[in-house]
Order: structure tokens, then sequence, then C-alpha cells
């Protein structure tokens, strides 16, 4: 996944990213992030998350629906 000024890279971000997946699995239940950071042009982005666990048997977790939205937050000076 690349986003402007920013990569996942193995070790960082990737594996926090593989983790909030685990989560939603373990726990059977919605997980929501919220991340920002600045990019190389220096300005602020904000990633937001949601990952729904879905069960086709009703119970076991089987697949997950994930919905992001990303952009640039304004500077406010």
């Amino acid at each position: 996944m690349e986003v402007p000024g920013w990569q996942l890279k193995p070790g960082t971000v990737r594996e926090t990213i593989i983790g909030h997946y685990r989560e939603t699995v373990r726990t059977r239940r919605p997980v929501c992030h919220r991340s920002e950071f600045v990019g190389r042009d220096r300005r602020v982005y904000r990633y937001d998350r949601v990952l729904l666990p879905l069960a086709t048997d009703g119970d076991l977790v089987d697949m997950v629906l994930g919905g992001a939205v990303f952009g640039r937050i304004p500077n406010l000076v």
C-alpha cells in the first residue's frame, strides 16, 4: 500500500495493521483505528479504518469487511 510520502514496511506499520485484523477475528467485534502522520511533503494526513467481522455460520469469523478514509488535514494556521 502506498500513500503520498508513506510506505508500509515490514516491522513497522504493516505489523500493526495485521494485528488489527487479527484482533477483529479474535474478539469477533468491530475494530476502529485512526492514525495521523506527517508525509514527506510536510503535510498532516489522517487515516481512519473500520474492520467488521463476518461469519458465514454466525459464529466462526471467516471474513473481515473493511472500510477506510484517507485524507489530508487542512492547515489550521
